[in-house]
């Protein structure tokens, strides 16, 4: 609740405060200046958006972004002031109106194969959702003989009638009410390979070898990366056109870099509409030519068809490692190794050498001396009887001790190192500390709190046990 120290006073917050413990609702008050000076609009406006939890991440907006801003929205008044055009003489609450009610730009991305009608029947599908989605842009993935499919089906003029796509951005516009500025077909990509005797890259006519493919999957990777870099967009990926390769490639990518809300999704469209030797063909129910006849010779009206849109889950890798993995690798092999390779240590191979003292993790070994050598023998020993995790380190009081009288006497040679130990809780604090700043030195921090936590119980994962 933004409040004016006046407003806090007065009687209409007693009583806004009175029903909110009546709902058991819970709330913070900023203070705020009254906003009769322009410099004090811009304090409500720092307080207010400090507490816009996706601010930070999603506007990187300055006191000069807001001049600017300003500027474009000022209308003159009778005595030489501004007003806004959506808050009156506060323009910075309509900036503030504009940050809250800022939505990310839709990002239709397509892989196409002879077959383009899967682009007009998933825009149409998106728009008879509830609520109904509109792409800004369609950004298409293809090869030359997918290109061709397209010009000739959606974007070339056929009997003196408009081009498909002109037709269905129509009805959109005219049915649907969109603005103009949505649906454009922004780029069809046609996936290209480096001929190296000519010393250049020639775009593919199909996908028929395992380079080709190499080719097709850098190339939808680029493109998926591109569109989920900006924070201000929403990836809605389609996997319906294409060959099935590139389907799945499309599909890893967006497992691969897709964030939280974008979508990979797959369109359904009911016998026979789904067919492409329908003539004409089937693009979307509206179509002004509606009599569509089978191969059969049966005839079916386009306005019959159905069109489903199916979301397709996927995992979204990209939230798993992103400390670790730092900027992205460009290629998708490279990609695709650096996920295997997290991901395989996420499940940290440990192990222990009782003649060299060496905690070995991952093949990758760590000396121990002294105190830290014989505590986490201790634990590695309680590790190979299968015993459970020590409640606190008071209670290591009653196992340790009686352990290294007997350590002590298998390793002579070691029992110098230890210099008469008696050891207490505060020791064994400090052989953990010890402990995790070994694992940080060998590069291999991520795995502190997993073996050696700072709180909680004390003892390492049993060998069954899935960390």
């Amino acid at each position: 609740m933004a409040l004016t120290e006046d407003i806090e006073k007065g009687d209409n917050w007693n009583e806004l405060q009175k029903e909110f413990s009546d709902k058991n609702l819970s709330y913070e008050i900023i203070k705020i200046p009254t906003g009769k000076e322009e410099n004090e609009l811009w304090k409500i406006f720092e307080s207010i958006t400090e507490k816009i939890p996706h601010c930070s991440s999603y506007f990187h907006f300055s006191q000069s972004d807001y001049q600017a801003w300003k500027i474009t929205k000022r209308h003159q008044t009778r005595d030489g002031s501004f007003a806004s055009t959506s808050g009156g003489k506060n323009p910075i609450f309509g900036f503030l109106k504009m940050l809250l009610n800022k939505e990310k730009e839709i990002i239709l991305l397509a892989v196409v194969g002879t077959s383009p009608a899967v682009i007009p029947e998933t825009i149409w599908a998106l728009a008879h959702e509830s609520p109904p989605l509109y792409p800004r842009f369609i950004d298409i993935i293809t090869t030359t003989i997918g290109k061709k499919s397209i010009d000739s089906e959606l974007l070339r003029s056929k009997s003196n009638s408009k081009p498909i796509w002109e037709e269905f951005r129509e009805w959109l516009i005219t049915e649907k009410a969109i603005d103009k500025n949505f649906i454009i077909l922004r780029d069809i990509k046609i996936i290209s390979s480096p001929l190296l005797s000519q010393g250049k890259c020639v775009e593919l006519e199909d996908i028929r070898s395992i380079k080709d493919n190499e080719e097709a999957a850098d190339c939808i990777l680029e493109e998926v990366r591109k569109i989920t870099e900006n924070p201000d967009t929403r990836l809605i990926a389609s996997v319906a056109g294409g060959r099935k390769t590139m389907g799945i490639l499309l599909y890893s990518s967006v497992s691969m870099l897709g964030r939280e809300d974008d979508r990979l999704t797959h369109v359904l469209v009911n016998e026979p509409y789904d067919d492409p030797r329908l003539q004409p063909k089937f693009y979307f129910p509206q179509q002004k030519e509606q009599l569509l006849r089978m191969p059969s010779g049966q005839e079916v009206y386009a306005k019959d068809a159905k069109i489903e849109l199916a979301t397709i889950p996927f995992v979204k890798f990209r939230e798993l490692f992103p400390k670790e993995l730092g900027r992205f690798p460009g290629r998708f092999t490279d990609l695709v190794y650096q996920y295997s390779k997290e991901i395989k240590e996420l499940n940290p191979q440990l192990d222990f050498d009782y003649q060299t003292g060496e905690l070995i993790i991952n093949e990758k070994k760590i000396q121990l001396h002294g105190r830290e050598l014989s505590f986490f023998a201790f634990l590695w020993e309680r590790r190979r009887q299968k015993l459970p995790p020590i409640e606190s380190h008071k209670e290591i009081n009653e196992y340790f001790p009686s352990f290294l009288k007997k350590w002590e006497k298998e390793n002579p040679q070691l029992k110098h190192l230890l210099k008469e130990w008696n050891p207490c809780p505060d020791d064994y604090r400090k052989c953990l500390s010890v402990l995790r700043k070994k694992l940080k030195d060998a590069g291999l921090g991520k795995y502190c709190q997993l073996f050696f936590p700072i709180r909680g119980k004390v003892g390492l994962p049993l060998k069954n046990e899935k960390f």
